[in-house]
Parts: structure tokens; C-alpha cells; sequence
């Protein structure tokens, strides 16, 4: 996915950012929320969900 969106940074819990309330949102930001699929995982299921949101700010 990076090598499409160039020039954004993509931001998400497992890349180690704890402190979001000082995160820089300067310029394009992915967040990457992934939902839970532990469960299913380690069920042998195929069923996981994520979400990539892209914030507009003002």
C-alpha cells in the first residue's frame, strides 16, 4: 500500500504510536484501524476487517 500513496505517512497503533494527542497531522495522514480478527485467526477463518481512514483537516 505505501508504494501507491507516496508521499503519505500512514499512521497506527501497531507502528508504536501511543501518544496521538501530539501526532503532527501535517500533510497526508493514513490511520490504520484494524478491527479484531484474533479470534478468527486463530480459528483458521479467513474473515478479518480493517479500516483506512484518510482525516481532512480545516
Amino acid at each position: 500500500m505505501k508504494s501507491k500513496i507516496q508521499g503519505h505517512r500512514i499512521l497506527s497503533e501497531e507502528d508504536g504510536v501511543h501518544n496521538w494527542d501530539n501526532f503532527e497531522f501535517d500533510g497526508p495522514v493514513w490511520v490504520v484501524d484494524p478491527l479484531d480478527g484474533t479470534v478468527n485467526f486463530a480459528r483458521n477463518l479467513p474473515h478479518t476487517a480493517f479500516r483506512w481512514l484518510l482525516p481532512l483537516m480545516a
